[in-house]
Order: structure tokens, then C-alpha cells, then sequence
């Protein structure tokens, strides 16, 4: 039967009980003896199950309560007439578009598609609140959408690598059992699965899983969809893919279950392929020790930074994947002095403490970028487009700010690489589980600030004042970086008296080389290339004075390579992993 679709406010009614729809919430009014009204914004709306076998509407709802931190789950149940689907009112009101988007399919039969999640649980991630919200509001809603899950909690730094291992295992046993039944998909004759992963942690956990799924070769591991549950500190992945100034309101009751909530709304929900870079680190022969503190280097067996190895690295490592961020220069400097704050100051206060302790340091090296197929790209602040540069770019220090980017944001609001989002003026080719890497070749965002190219420092720098030419420099560094809190202005600050000259560089590429360098041997390169015509000595600073010059982060964990190292990185596409995200409500 067609029929129109009226604005909201339409009712159903059956029996007792009558349920309307506006244009901002879903009344439930019971009549009888005791009368009662329950008015649920449509914010507040996890999802309204379809029973069709018992025709009943399951209407599922969070909650706040003052004294309690996490959301609380609710229910309530419309009963239908048998012949509710034959019925114009019925039809009408179940047809509508704000009902779809909220109802899900609810299944309690295996062989109909009842969905199956595994799930992993870091307890100590963020605040370490990950436990009590999944007890308290993750498990009720799983339960009342008719979800299965197997659920791993980590204990011990790296465990989520380990777990990803498992879950591959059971995967490639289901796949098996479901061939032998002559079930499953098939493409190219083998047969294929998905595996959707919900994990409840920060950053590090997803870093650690995905480190832990690629060790698996691509044609034996499913296709993996993963369903994010931002309890970390800074949860960049996840305000990446729900940006609050898109609508995702971090204030809201659902503010953490939006991933969940477009995995269980299937039929509203998005996927997105998941950008991923491979980082292969080839350390220095020896790597020193900070007078600062430990410095830890890169351990294959556990990749969390809040359990570093002191041991040396081989002269090579496996590769590292990042989802976030591959940095050094002062970003890494800032997660490294951060985690020594972590237990004085849980929250982000602690990065901006730790940025303003290392505003001045410079980091001396040579980055080489690479264009592949669509060549390197410069974002050019006069036509706010992107200037083809060719296929390679090598860029030489210092370098005051130096982050690849494969986000948009490292804090909720903090844009530090604008145009990663697919929302953005020059955003990245579209990532998709059906891309092919011909189709949408997958980028890295280099954000860069060099010192020299303001005059005044130059100036100063070459004319023997190297401290006042970095104390200086650190008022450009702050107007550069805090205008990634004004949605991203900082790619548009210009230096004072350099028409057309950004404080910002901002390329793209598909992958580059870093390679640290010893800060007096940068300073008598500079002299030989006739950089400057300013007389000035040879830099007093050198490597043991300053160890971080080799310091690299990785999603957060942190390595030193040391002077004399190098890290090679190249963006991989969703084509390649075979990793999505829910990311998005339609």
C-alpha cells in the first residue's frame, strides 16, 4: 500500500497505549487507572526494535542520572494489533522517515541473521571507566537489539595485539564450519566473512588491534568492521569519524554510542574504510639515553607506550601500523614529557602542560616525500587549492612542528590537518570497503612549521642568538597551533612582513622518509649551501644534549630511532586492509 509521508506529529494507538511522533521527540501515553505520559527526546533514542513474530515495538532510550557518570538504558513496549503491516495508520507511522532511521531489525534466531559482535575491553584505557560502561549501558543495549557477542578484556600493555590474533582464529574456524554447510559468501571461489570488533578503550587500543590484525596475511583474514567506543584520553579516531560541528553532539546521552548506534541501525548507518599508514623504522646502530627521563624504544611485543622498553632496537623492526598520526619533532616531544604527567594530570591538561615545556625545541633532519600516481600536493593559502609539486619534495630542518596525519583532529575541537575530513574544502579521495587503491589512492597530511622560514628568526638564528632566535620562534608556534582550535584558521596564519608566506606548510602525499640528523652537522650544512650569508659558530648543542632530535610517535607510542635512523612511511587504503569503521548515521 502507498502512502504519503505526513510531518510529524502522527500517532499510533492500540488498546491502552499511544504512541506519537514529533519533530523532536516519542510520547508514550498509557491511559487506564493510573494514566501516565513519557516524553523521550529523539536524541535520546538508542533504537526502537521491530518484533515482528510477537508485534510489538521494543523502544530503547538513554538516560542521565546526576549522580552517575554513564548514560543509563531503558525500555518500553508498544504492542501492534496482528494486523498492524495491513494497516494504513500503522503502515504510515512505521514508514516514516524518523522511525526508520531509529528502528532496527531484532532477530533472536541464528540462522535469520542474528548479529554477532566480538568484543575487546581495555579497563585501564582513559579513566578507567570502560568496565562500568559496559556493564551499565553498552551490555543492555546488546541484549534488547538481540546482539551476540564473545567478549576479551585486556590485562597487560600489548594484549589487544594478542586478541586481534584470536579473533582472526575464530573467524577462520567460522569461515570453515560455514563452508562445510555450503554457507558464507564466496568471491573468486574462497569463501569470505566479515567480522565486526567493537572496542572500548582509547587510540592505543585500536593501534594495538590493527597492529595485531595486519600480522595476518591479506587473503586469510575476513573483512574487519570496527565499532569504536571512545573511553581513552583524547579518542581522536572517533571525534574524526563524529565531529561535533557535523551535529554529533558530545553532550548528548548517546555522545559515546554513535558508532554503536550506526552498527545496530544498519539501515542508517555508514561505513568507512579505515586510512592506514605502514611505518618501517630502521633505528640507529645505537640509540641514546635521555638526561630527561627514559626514552623508550620500539618493542614488537608490546606497543604501549605506557610500559616502555629501555632495551636497544634491531637494526630493523617489523612494520607499525598507525590509524592516527606518525610525528615527531614537538608533537612527539609532547606525548613523551605528557605521559610523565599522566598520573598527576588523567585528562588532556596534561598535552597542553607538556606542549608549553617543549614549545622551543627545534628538530633537525631531512623529509623526503613521495606522490606516487597523484604526486605531491602543497595547500597554497591565495587559492585555498592544492599546488601540484611533482612527485617527490625534500624538505630540510629544523623543524618545529613536524605530523603526518591520517585524521582531521587530535582532540574533539583540536583540527590540526583540516582537510582529512571528508567535509572539508580539499578533502582526501573517498574511502570506501568497495575502493580500489586505482580508483581512490590513499594520502598522509604532512603538517609542517619551519622556523627559518620567518626572517626575524633567520636573522637571529644565523647571527649567533640560537636561544633568543627559539624563544622567539615559540609566539609563531602558539599562533600557528591554536588556530587548529578555530576550526582548522591555523593553515591560513601568515608570518608578519612575508606577503603570501604561511606560518603553516600543509602537503599531501602517499607516503615519505624521515631521517634525523646531528644538529651541529644540520648547522655546517646550512653553511656550505650558502643558506644565509650571517656569520655564526657551530651550534654548542648536540645529540646527548638533546636526545629527542630521533624521538618518533606512533599513535601515541612513542620510540627513538636515534640520529642516524630513519622511518619510512606509505598511506594504505581500505582496498588493501580490509578494515572499515562505523562511522557515521545517514
Amino acid at each position: 500500500m502507498q502512502v504519503d509521508v505526513p510531518e510529524p506529529p502522527i500517532s499510533i494507538r492500540h488498546l491502552s497505549k499511544t504512541l506519537t511522533l514529533t519533530s523532536t521527540s516519542l510520547t508514550l501515553s498509557i491511559c487506564g487507572q493510573t494514566p501516565s505520559t513519557h516524553s523521550h527526546p529523539l536524541s535520546s533514542i538508542a533504537f526502537i526494535a521491530h518484533d515482528l513474530p510477537n508485534h510489538q515495538l521494543k523502544i530503547v532510550w538513554l538516560s542521565t542520572h546526576p549522580l552517575l557518570s554513564h548514560p543509563l538504558t531503558n525500555q518500553a513496549h508498544f504492542d501492534l494489533p496482528p494486523h498492524s503491516t495491513q494497516d494504513e495508520p500503522h503502515i504510515t507511522f512505521l514508514t516514516h522517515p524518523i522511525i526508520k532511521s531509529l528502528l532496527i531489525p531484532h532477530s533472536n534466531d541464528e540462522s535469520n541473521g542474528k548479529r554477532r559482535l566480538e568484543i575487546i575491553l581495555n579497563p585501564t584505557a582513559g579513566a578507567g571507566s570502560a568496565s562500568n560502561y559496559f556493564e551499565t549501558t553498552v551490555e543492555p543495549l546488546l541484549i534488547w537489539a538481540g546482539v551476540s557477542y564473545h567478549l576479551s578484556v585486556t590485562t597487560a600493555p600489548g594484549d589487544a595485539k594478542g586478541i586481534a590474533v584470536d579473533i582472526l582464529g575464530r573467524a577462520e574456524q567460522q569461515t570453515r564450519l560455514e563452508a562445510a554447510n555450503g554457507g558464507g559468501e564466496t568471491t573468486g571461489g574462497a569463501t569470505r566473512r566479515t567480522t565486526t570488533v567493537m572496542l572500548l578503550g582509547g587510540d592505543g587500543t585500536t593501534h594495538e588491534f590493527i597492529n595485531g590484525l595486519l600480522t595476518s596475511p591479506p587473503s586469510t583474514r575476513p573483512e574487519i568492521d570496527i565499532i569504536l567506543l571512545p573511553l581513552g584520553t583524547a579518542n581522536a579516531l572517533y571525534y574524526h569519524s563524529f565531529p561535533p560541528e557535523r551535529g554529533y553532539d558530545t553532550d548528548s546521552p548517546a555522545a559515546l554510542l554513535y558508532s554503536l548506534l550506526a552498527y545496530l541501525r544498519a539501515g542508517q548507518g555508514a561505513r568507512k574504510g579505515l586510512d592506514l599508514a605502514r611505518n618501517d623504522l630502521l633505528p640507529s646502530p645505537s640509540t641514546p639515553s635521555s638526561s630527561a627521563g627514559p626514552i623508550p624504544t620500539f618493542d614488537q611485543l608490546s606497543l604501549s607506550s605506557s610500559s616502555p622498553s629501555t632495551s636497544l632496537p634491531p637494526s630493523e623492526t617489523s612494520p607499525i601500523y598507525t590509524t592516527v598520526v606518525t610525528s615527531f619533532a614537538l608533537h612527539a616531544s609532547i606525548l613523551h614529557t605528557a605521559e610523565s604527567l599522566r598520573s598527576s594530570h588523567p585528562g588532556l591538561e596534561r598535552f597542553k602542560l607538556a606542549a608549553h615545556q617543549n614549545a622551543s625545541r627545534w628538530t633537525t633532519g631531512v623529509l623526503r616525500l613521495s606522490g606516487g600516481s597523484s604526486g605531491v600536493g602543497i595547500y597554497d593559502l591565495e587559492s585555498k587549492s592544492w599546488r601540484a609539486q611533482g612527485g617527490s619534495v625534500v624538505l630540510r630542518g629544523p623543524f618545529s612542528y613536524l605530523t603526518a596525519a591520517l585524521i582531521d583532529r587530535f582532540e574533539p575541537t583540536f583540527l590540526i590537518a583540516p582537510f582529512r575530513s571528508s567535509h572539508s574544502l580539499l578533502p582526501p579521495p573517498a574511502s570506501s570497503p568497495t575502493s580500489t587503491s586505482t580508483d581512490s589512492p590513499p594520502s598522509i597530511d604532512i603538517v609542517i612549521i619551519r622556523p627559518m622560514r620567518d626572517a626575524k628568526t633567520s636573522e637571529l638564528f644565523h647571527g649567533g642568538k640560537e636561544k633568543e632566535a627559539k624563544e622567539g620562534f615559540t609566539e609563531w608556534v602558539w599562533k600557528g597551533l591554536m588556530g587548529a582550535y578555530q576550526s582548522g584558521a591555523h593553515v591560513d596564519v601568515k608570518y608578519d612582513g612575508e606577503e603570501g608566506r604561511s606560518v603553516v606548510e600543509y602537503y599531501r602525499c602517499e607516503g615519505f622518509e624521515w631521517e634525523p640528523v646531528r644538529f651541529a652537522l644540520w648547522t655546517l650544512s646550512c653553511f656550505r649551501w650558502k643558506v644565509a650569508t650571517y656569520s655564526f659558530s657551530l651550534s654548542p648543542q648536540t645529540e646527548s644534549e638533546d636526545p629527542m632530535n630521533g624521538l618518533v610517535c606512533l599513535d601515541g607510542a612513542l620510540g627513538m630511532i636515534g640520529v642516524g635512523g630513519k622511518v619510512r612511511t606509505q598511506a594504505l587504503g581500505s582496498a588493501t586492509t580490509g578494515v572499515s569503521v562505523w562511522s557515521g548515521m545517514k
